[in-house]
């Protein structure tokens, strides 16, 4: 999820960018033919529908990467709730976990450290 959100907020640097081009040519330059001139409200219409959908774009993206960041705490956390929940199983039965917790660290919590046990007998990582 996070890959994803970097992945859109790269992309969404790029969109910010493009306003610089949405910049629409002024009146005169349709000439001063009458028939040219009618035609501009259109262009300007036009103009201003692609403005507003770019607009939305943006929102849309920036909504979706603050999901996607929202959604993956929520999956640390629930994760390291449960990484803290099975510690104290393992320190209430005084067992020597065989995988490392806390990978999702937790303020404080030490540096991983291998222990030895019946598939690591030597205590290598």
């Amino acid at each position: 999820m996070r890959a994803i959100a970097e992945r859109l907020t790269s992309h969404l640097e790029d969109m910010l960018a493009v306003d610089e081009h949405l910049k629409p040519a002024s009146k005169a330059a349709y000439g001063a033919w009458d028939a040219a001139q009618a035609f501009y409200p259109s262009v300007q219409s036009g103009h201003d529908t692609l403005v507003d959908q770019h607009s939305r774009f943006l929102h849309a993206v920036l909504d979706m990467i603050k999901k996607l960041h929202a959604s993956a705490h929520i999956y640390d956390a629930t994760e390291a709730d449960l990484e803290r929940r099975i510690a104290a199983v393992d320190k209430r039965l005084h067992t020597v976990p065989t995988t490392d917790l806390f990978q999702h660290g937790s303020p404080g919590s030490p540096p991983p450290t291998a222990s030895p046990n019946s598939l690591n007998p030597d205590a290598r990582d």
